[in-house]
């Protein structure tokens, strides 16, 4: 996949922004926020490029490890995909949507017990969370 030169520029323009410091600094959730309006609004390669920003300001937020595995399966860049659903797994176990869909794509790639284990996983997080809040 090659990079149109308006999003290749646009991408050296985050970095160069996100590595000026503190005059230009933004937190890693703003870049999360505008990766997951990207994401709404179905531009993927723009979602990709927030998610990867958000996590070099911080690579212990889980939600920009899924939102990227999210747009990078968007992209049809699957093993990639799952890399992050891995990282947001070791990050935050407990979070269903990281596990429901590293099953969808072990599901797309034929391994399917190692998807109904996932599945079984992100129902089971899903469950816990529902219990505590309720209970």
């Amino acid at each position: 996949m090659t990079m149109e030169p308006k999003k290749l520029l646009f991408l050296l323009f985050l970095t160069c922004f996100t590595s000026a410091g503190p005059l230009f600094a933004q937190d890693a959730a703003s870049f999360l926020k505008k990766g997951q309006t990207s994401m709404k609004e179905g531009q993927y390669e723009e979602a990709l490029v927030y998610f990867s920003v958000s996590i070099g300001l911080n690579d212990k937020l889980y939600l920009a490890w899924i939102g990227r595995a999210e747009a990078r399966i968007a992209l049809e860049e699957d093993e990639a995909a799952m890399e992050d659903f891995n990282k947001a797994i070791a990050l935050n176990p407990e979070e269903s949507s990281a596990w429901l869909g590293r099953s969808a794509l072990k599901r797309k790639s034929g391994d399917l017990i190692g998807a109904a284990r996932d599945f079984n996983e992100g129902v089971a997080a899903k469950a816990r969370a529902w219990k505590k809040k309720w209970f």
